[in-house]
């Protein structure tokens, strides 16, 4: 029965004029609302908002313009409008994918998607060459170009490096919005020239949107390149001047009001390693040793007013004013306290695996846990970014992050996991530290288990890397600084600091989440 409507059903047959008015429908909102990325503040929430309504409004033009073409008599017209539609659609889904992933690497989903758009571009090839149908040939072929370098990358990433994902997102969304207004302009020419226009007239409505934004899109992408050569050099900069600045305590320890030691331990006696100690918001502090052991020397700046703070998660921190503290040794004893997570019900259809984060980088840029001549001055520090999580929830499976550089024999990190306050960690998710040390120098990826602790989080969470040890010898400790990125890079200068929210920026990290669909 369906396929007697097949190639067969004239302009004015209800169920083409409803598809029609649909695929006008979604067209128009498609190129209203891509104007807003395209021109707007980039990466803010508008933005990503904008995106996606243009990404599912192509997704409605590319069916209804296959439905369109299978219902009504063959015409060059209608395979042309066809080919468009479906390579925009798949320039925006791609597209879309690697801004929502912060990333290159193509998920199972995303090369499934690939080959089936290369195969999908092959037939039409064939069939544009069979009915004499270049621009429909022609169409397929881009999609074959675009769909099958996807599948091949997906499907050999050892082989083909794809290129960075915020790029890979402005070539494919600009592309797609560029072929959806030449398909908006070719159809309403006739309508808008005059009936003496010249015969060359037609010809700038195909070429000028491709020209145009092909200009636009170059714009852009050498801006943002421009941006991270002008950032490599301000980071040297920035290296020099945090050097300055993170010597100063060094310095500054000839002139000491005192010099502060003890050990933790918890109630019944027993060492706690890597507990912090830190003067509140001064940037002044360390972390204590596997017996539970610190040293901190308080420079001058710190006033006998200020507040240290003493820490672990899974206990109660302590505080006291300077002048408060006993002089020789300190025994400070934490007691356990538990931390209190918000109840969670979670009512799902099934849960899909999602990577969050950046997985590579191609970055010079570096962010630092140890800086020249004093190596261990920043212990305590933390370094890490927002996750923006699935809309409906989801558990933390794995977290993996990467060395850029490193010349210690052994260090030791421990990941903290954060609810946002205010755009910065708050309060702390897990109940219990989780460490991991790194044995041997080197560049390298880091893989941390989270499933040990079932944590499920809603709406966005903080995950941090936090230095906590070090072995003697060893001067570089780092993560690569990717700039520009639509993410948030957090640090924490030294335990018991404040924290610095740095907009779009990121170190190279991913996170994994069970997310509910």
């Amino acid at each position: 029965m369906l396929l007697s409507f097949l190639f067969s059903l004239p302009s004015t047959a209800p169920a083409v004029r409803g598809t029609l008015g649909i695929h006008i429908a979604a067209g128009t909102l498609a190129l209203l609302v891509g104007l807003i990325p395209m021109l707007g503040r980039k990466g803010g929430p508008v933005h990503v908002r904008a995106g996606r309504i243009y990404t599912y409004s192509m997704v409605v033009v590319a069916a209804t313009a296959v439905l369109l073409c299978l219902l009504q008599p063959l015409t060059l017209g209608r395979l042309f409008l066809t080919g468009v539609a479906i390579l925009s659609f798949y320039l925006s889904f791609s597209g879309w994918r690697a801004a929502r992933r912060h990333s290159s690497t193509l998920l199972p989903a995303d090369v499934a998607l690939a080959v089936a758009a290369t195969l999908v571009g092959l037939g039409m090839v064939v069939a544009g060459i069979w009915l004499q149908a270049v621009l429909f040939a022609f169409f397929g072929g881009l999609i074959c170009v675009f769909a099958g370098l996807d599948a091949w990358h997906g499907l050999r990433p050892a082989v083909a490096a794809p290129m960075p994902w915020l790029f890979r997102h402005f070539i494919r969304m600009g592309g797609s919005y560029i072929s959806a207004t030449t398909a908006f302009v070719v159809v309403n020419l006739g309508r808008w020239l005059p009936a003496g226009a010249p015969s060359w007239a037609g010809l700038v409505g195909w070429i000028a949107p491709s020209i145009i934004g092909g200009l636009l899109i170059r714009a852009t992408v050498r801006r943002y390149k421009a941006k991270a050569r002008t950032a490599r050099g301000g980071a040297a900069a920035a290296a020099v001047a945090a050097l300055f600045l993170l010597s100063l305590p060094a310095a500054a320890q000839s002139a000491a009001s005192r010099q502060l030691s003890g050990q933790f331990t918890d109630e019944a006696g027993q060492a706690l390693p890597y507990a912090t100690v830190g003067v509140v918001g001064k940037g002044v502090g360390t972390v204590a040793d596997a017996q539970g052991r610190f040293q901190l020397a308080l420079p001058a700046t710190v006033a006998a007013a200020d507040t240290v703070r003493f820490a672990l998660l899974g206990y109660a921190s302590r505080a006291s004013a300077v002048a408060a503290l006993p002089a020789g040794p300190l025994a400070v004893a934490l007691r356990p306290a538990a931390v209190a997570l918000a109840a969670v019900t979670v009512q799902a259809r099934g849960l899909d695996t999602v990577r969050i984060g950046n997985p590579h980088y191609r970055t010079r840029l570096q962010t630092n846990f140890a800086l020249g001549t004093q190596p261990g001055l920043n212990v305590g520090s933390e370094i890490g970014r927002v996750f923006q999580l699935p809309r409906r929830g989801a558990w933390l499976r794995q977290f993996e992050f990467i060395l850029s550089a490193n010349d210690f024999d052994t260090v030791q990190f421990r990941i903290n996991i954060y609810q946002l306050r205010h755009g910065v960690p708050g309060p702390a998710l897990l109940r219990q530290p989780i460490y991991r040390q790194v044995v041997g120098k080197g560049a390298r990826r880091v893989r941390i288990d989270l499933q040990a602790e079932p944590l499920f989080a809603e709406d966005a969470v903080a995950v941090a890397v936090e230095w906590v040890s070090h072995s003697r010898q060893g001067q570089r400790l780092a993560l690569p600084l990717l700039m520009p990125a639509f993410a948030t890079h957090l640090y924490r200068y030294g335990a018991a600091n404040s924290w610095k929210r740095f907009a779009s920026m990121s170190t190279a990290m991913e996170l994994e989440v069970l997310a509910v669909r």
